[in-house]
């Protein structure tokens, strides 16, 4: 990689979505976007002197999950 990350988040249980490595321990991201996924070692490795390091401490990490838009009447009706 010929550039610094932004954002390491290490010390964790990632789960990626991606059967190859369905969870790791660190992430790597460039501006809002992740560029390298894997083992503490390899991923701290990436870090300069610009690069947020976030420790956490064995916390789970999920993909994102976003429900942009819902009425909260009509939802609570369906779930019913």
């Amino acid at each position: 990689m010929s550039f610094v990350v932004t954002l390491i988040l290490h010390n964790a249980n990632i789960i990626t979505m991606d059967a190859r490595q369905p969870l790791v321990q660190a992430v790597a991201c460039f501006h809002g976007r992740i560029v390298a996924i894997g083992g503490d070692h390899e991923i701290l490795a990436l870090s300069g002197p610009g690069t947020k390091v976030i420790n956490l401490h064995g916390a789970t990490v999920i993909p994102g999950i976003n429900d942009s838009h819902n009425h909260m009447l009509e939802v609570g009706i369906k779930m019913t």
